[in-house]
């Protein structure tokens, strides 16, 4: 099907109220199909391509509506579950598609480092129900999620990747201690979490059995393909889950907060190039030639990556799995971000050593600085990034992954 994005603009005409609740706007978007477009019809979307799901993102963001759920669920555990799960556990995707579940990625461990495979958390079967004892780090929201995607260990007798399983795992249990982790920019986005007795079902397995680890190579593909795309210009963001507080406010109001909140997009974890124009004329030095000719350079850069973006999501919609493009649209980012840090600071001069509202750019440049090695470490590492492409794209030797 090809999708009209008249049609799309006349439906949100009919549907958007800023007097409803963010949870009736979320399953008003499911039952159309326009929340996951990409899923099956009945699971929140049209079984459409990615080209026609840019399209009805980008008409919703055009006419100021709170776009559908983000977030691993969406992005990485639906596409996951959709390649690896039975008819059954398809149907849990409903409650993502609808933003009721929210989910986060239970995968790194504190001592494994980059060989994910040799993680230590054991799933000990009594009889349906697996016993779950680990520890896992560096869990984006976690402490607001409902279920998480566990990679554990089931079998410790075969070599270590065939002994993996993948499960979904109820976050909300006994057994399961989520502490938030504050990192050096001040935030808590990552968690640490600890599973002391936690239990999951043979029936939570997704894949099956001793499969887990090409389950979470699937999803890794799709980690790397999020990490490196952005989203519809424009698009405004709400928070999925019962904890994450917003179902039941009204998306009028859930859009005015997003709204003020956009005017600092310029200054997430990559300060942009016209934002660092701008402070480059407010602090007087934009006629410096050597200054000007950097932010060309940026500039230069910020646009091959951009067109980078632009070639993964052309192959994610011809249909083809994640491949060595994502995985080189994200190493894109983690340099833009390191020449962000680099180039803002310059501009910002002996104030970029402060935060506060009284630092240059209100502390947001210093914010962005502080913020960069973790661009080269979410969504997988630049190493990680740099053996996919070497082996998937240049044809090199893999590395071991037995025992």
């Amino acid at each position: 099907m090809s999708i009209d994005a008249a049609d799309v603009s006349a439906w949100i005409s009919t549907n958007w109220d800023p007097a409803i609740t963010l949870r009736m706007w979320w399953n008003r978007l499911a039952s159309a199909g326009y929340s996951q477009p990409t899923w099956p019809v009945g699971l929140g979307g049209l079984a459409c391509n990615n080209r026609d799901a840019r399209t009805i993102a980008e008409v919703l963001a055009a006419h100021g509506t709170i776009g559908a759920p983000t977030g691993m669920g969406p992005h990485m555990g639906g596409p996951t579950i959709l390649e690896h799960g039975n008819e059954q556990q398809k149907q849990w995707l409903l409650q993502v598609a609808t933003g009721e579940q929210m989910w986060c990625q239970l995968f790194s461990e504190p001592d494994v480092g980059s060989d994910l495979a040799g993680l230590k958390t054991v799933a000990v079967r009594d009889g349906d129900d697996f016993v779950v004892q680990g520890q896992k780090v560096w869990n984006s929201s976690a402490d607001k999620a409902d279920w998480g995607m566990l990679l554990a260990r089931t079998d410790p007798t075969v070599p270590k990747h065939a002994g993996l399983t993948f499960f979904l795992i109820d976050m909300r249990q006994p057994g399961i201690d989520v502490r938030p982790l504050r990192t050096m920019n001040g935030s808590a986005q990552f968690c640490e979490v600890f599973l002391n007795g936690a239990r999951t079902t043979q029936a939570h397995a997704i894949g099956g059995l001793g499969n887990g680890w090409r389950v979470a190579s699937t999803m890794l593909g799709h980690e790397r393909r999020m990490a490196a795309s952005g989203t519809a210009r424009g698009s405004l963001v709400a928070q999925a889950g019962p904890l994450g507080g917003e179902l039941d406010q009204t998306v009028g109001d859930l859009a005015d907060k997003a709204k003020a909140a956009a005017q600092h997009r310029d200054f997430t974890m990559i300060t942009s190039a016209s934002a660092l124009i701008r402070l480059a004329q407010k602090q007087g030095l934009s006629a410096d030639p050597v200054l000007r000719d950097a932010l060309v350079g940026f500039h230069i850069r910020s646009e091959v990556y951009r067109l980078t973006n632009l070639r993964a999501r052309a192959g994610a919609a011809s249909g083809h799995a994640p491949g060595p493009e994502a995985s080189i649209a994200k190493l894109a980012l983690s340099g833009l971000a390191r020449h962000s840090r680099d180039l803002g600071v310059r501009i910002a001069g002996a104030g970029g050593m402060i935060l506060g509202p009284d630092s240059p750019s209100a502390g947001q440049v210093q914010y962005c600085a502080i913020s960069a090695p973790g661009v080269s470490i979410g969504g997988g590492t630049d190493e990680i990034q740099h053996n996919v492409i070497g082996e998937r794209a240049l044809g090199l030797p893999r590395e071991p992954s037995g025992a």
